[in-house]
């Protein structure tokens, strides 16, 4: 069986009904996560991107709220929530959105992890985090570029790390 192009598939959703149409999306939601991370950002989301990142930034400070102290599960906990913060993001696709949710992000692993950022895992972690980041301010319009560049280098700077060099 030869799977069917995007265009294949887009014609023949445009001719299912609406009832068939709900019922194959319930069914892409119950086969994978992403599916569901998806479909709640466009059914709830779409048009409240604010909404969107502040229910985020909720969700963020709950995860490091609840983190472990044991530097064993902290480290799966980072790495868990960095993975899930990920999805979450490509579901809104906006690099404003995606850039103030990694500088939140990197933010509670500066002032919660302080005590673990000799380790070598946890900077790892935050180096990413910033590349990341990075990536995202670029695409910005310059007058944003220029504000969130300042807090991305106060955030490397207080973590001991030079921005230029990452």
């Amino acid at each position: 069986m030869k799977v069917a192009g995007i265009g294949a598939i887009r014609k023949e959703l445009a001719f299912l009904p609406p009832k068939e149409l709900s019922e194959f999306c319930e069914q892409l939601i119950l086969f994978q996560k992403n599916n569901k991370e998806l479909a709640t950002y466009y059914i709830f989301y779409k048009h409240d991107e604010v909404g969107y990142r502040t229910d985020l930034k909720h969700w963020l400070d709950e995860e490091f709220a609840t983190m472990f102290n044991n530097y064993y599960y902290l480290l799966k906990s980072i790495k868990k929530t960095s993975k899930l913060l990920t999805l979450r993001l490509k579901c809104s696709g906006n690099k404003q959105t995606e850039t103030e949710l990694l500088l939140h992000f990197m933010l509670h692993i500066h002032t919660v992890l302080g005590v673990y950022s000799k380790y070598k895992a946890v900077e790892s972690v935050f180096v990413s985090q910033v590349k990341k980041a990075k990536r995202a301010i670029a695409k910005l319009h310059e007058d944003s570029q220029s504000m969130y560049l300042d807090e991305l280098e106060e955030l490397t700077n207080n973590m001991g790390l030079a921005l230029q060099d990452l």
